[in-house]
């Protein structure tokens, strides 16, 4: 099967698993439209710094989802096995009925290892995320307005899987799923929760040295106590390395 067939078939699994999927449950419904700048600098052959920068939107353009601005150390401990740490800013605005009118904030550590080896043509990847999350309590004063009232502390546990294929000397092929589940907690939170799922299919285009676009398509799948919520839109992201200069020594 060549590379189109791959593509066209891996889209429309991606696509009847979504369609599919809608007509399970009663869920509220929204269109996004999500953009990633991620910049990197190498250090060394084992080590790099980077930092990613995610805006988000919903109801497509129409309203502020989500800004995440994310600073990270990767390093390479062997051939195919990578561990990273690093701090995301999170920015969450309400878009749901009923959500407080207020800007509810995240400050999120986590630590991050991952495997990757080859498969078919490709490279498929397995990395999982321990994250530490601070997240804004809201509450309604005596006189009914919203405001902060500290933080809540969580820890949620990530898995991705992600294959990527080269399809030519300058186009890729990039398809992941990533579940969220919610450990335990204290007494607010004694049980771990399936939280979210994501499933993403998409292209990219690597023309120009240390340079790549991807776009694609991503949906999301939020469980909210008895609630679910399903976004499905438009996922645009640039990648730049930044070249390190090489010693004289």
């Amino acid at each position: 099967m060549n590379y189109r067939n791959r593509v066209k078939y891996g889209l429309l699994l991606v696509s009847f698993y979504i369609l599919g999927s809608q007509a399970l449950l009663a869920q509220d419904n929204y269109a996004d439209l999500w953009s990633t700048l991620q910049v990197h600098y190498p250090v060394s052959s084992k080590v790099r710094l980077s930092n990613e920068f995610h805006w988000r939107m919903t109801e497509f353009v129409g309203e502020p989802f989500q800004l995440l601005i994310r600073p990270k150390v990767e390093w390479k401990v062997a051939d195919h096995f990578t561990v990273t740490g690093g701090y995301t800013h999170i920015q969450n605005w309400p878009y749901r009925s009923g959500q407080p009118d207020l800007v509810a904030l995240e400050h999120n550590v986590w630590e991050d290892v991952a495997f990757y080896h080859p498969l078919w043509k490709g490279r498929l990847t397995h990395a999982i995320r321990l994250e530490h999350r601070f997240t804004s309590a809201l509450l309604s004063n005596s006189l009914g307005i919203p405001e902060h009232d500290g933080f809540n502390f969580r820890n949620r546990l990530r898995h991705r899987i992600t294959y990527v294929e080269d399809l030519s000397d300058k186009v890729y092929m990039r398809f992941f799923n990533e579940a969220f589940v919610q450990m335990p907690t204290g007494k607010a939170n004694p049980v771990a929760q399936f939280q979210q799922n994501w499933v993403y299919a998409g292209l990219g285009w690597q023309g120009i040295k240390d340079f790549a676009l991807e776009a694609g398509f991503h949906h999301q799948y939020i469980v909210r106590d008895d609630d679910r919520e399903r976004h499905l839109g438009l996922w645009v992201g640039i990648n730049y390395s930044i070249a390190r200069k090489k010693s004289n020594e």
